[in-house]
């Protein structure tokens, strides 16, 4: 299910307030169920800055961005031909918004280990780096009317069945989800 970019547009002050409150300036997005809960687009192979002010910048492979621009809220998406240029072109991002000597959040669980210590010399070597965490966590935890809808809402009759039990779709092997 898509939301329109106002939608996730619309949670980005409940971020900025928790950035705020842990003093954060900016956070790294890189696992991909939050930067769908953000941009509105969660592929793997992409990377997100969300700001305290309200910039959301992406970084994807030049073959996804007109796909990305279909589903991504960000306000600014760049194109980069590899890993090493991505990474590189979120230095000149941070410059560009003077967020290179910021305190910057990133989610550390997401990245290896080596990743994280070449990320946080070469890119953030002015920065202060903090987990991602006292932002993420409460931001996901805590439900908009919406989504307590959408995960609560019973199957519609036009949706189809699950099949258990047989390729070919048995009605005998087959169960209604509705049922269950």
């Amino acid at each position: 299910m898509s939301m329109p970019p106002s939608s996730i547009q619309a949670r980005w002050p409940r971020a900025a307030s928790l950035m705020e409150r842990h003093g954060i300036d900016a956070l790294f997005l890189m696992k991909p169920a939050n930067l769908a809960y953000l941009t509105g687009d969660g592929r793997p192979c992409a990377l997100g800055l969300l700001t305290r002010a309200g910039q959301c910048t992406v970084a994807v492979p030049a073959s996804d961005v007109a796909s990305v621009r279909r589903a991504s809220a960000a306000t600014d998406i760049r194109i980069f031909q590899s890993e090493e240029e991505m990474f590189h072109g979120f230095r000149d991002v941070l410059e560009e918004q003077r967020l290179s000597e910021a305190t910057i959040a990133i989610e550390k669980n997401f990245f290896d280990a080596s990743l994280y210590e070449v990320f946080v010399a070469h890119i953030l070597p002015k920065a202060r780096v903090v987990p991602a965490g006292p932002v993420l966590s409460p931001l996901r935890m805590l439900k908009e009317p919406g989504e307590v809808a959408g995960s609560t809402a019973s199957p519609s009759e036009s949706e189809p069945r699950i099949l258990c039990g047989s390729a070919r779709g048995d009605p005998c092997r087959s169960r209604d989800i509705r049922r269950s």
